[in-house]
């Protein structure tokens, strides 16, 4: 799926970029490593990875939550 322009630091310019679905394991506390599908934002042009505010805030939520699920026993802040 292609977005609008975005700046891309490898190519440094404005870029078209594409959402792509990828695996990805987080590391939590260096208790455990979670793997996830996570939304990554990717330049049309290098092909490189580019980081993204959003989605790499939504994928740290998601790992966040499986990481609560799994661990009851530990006090986190609200979901």
């Amino acid at each position: 799926m292609s977005y609008d322009l975005m700046y891309c630091p490898n190519c440094c310019r404005e870029s078209p970029i594409s959402i792509i679905e990828k695996e990805e394991t987080y590391n939590v506390m260096g208790v455990e490593d979670i793997t996830i599908t996570a939304s990554v934002c990717k330049c049309n042009i290098c092909k490189r990875e580019i980081w993204h505010n959003d989605f790499d805030g939504k994928n740290l939520i998601k790992v966040y939550r499986i990481f609560a699920d799994r661990h009851p026993d530990i006090d986190f802040p609200a979901k």
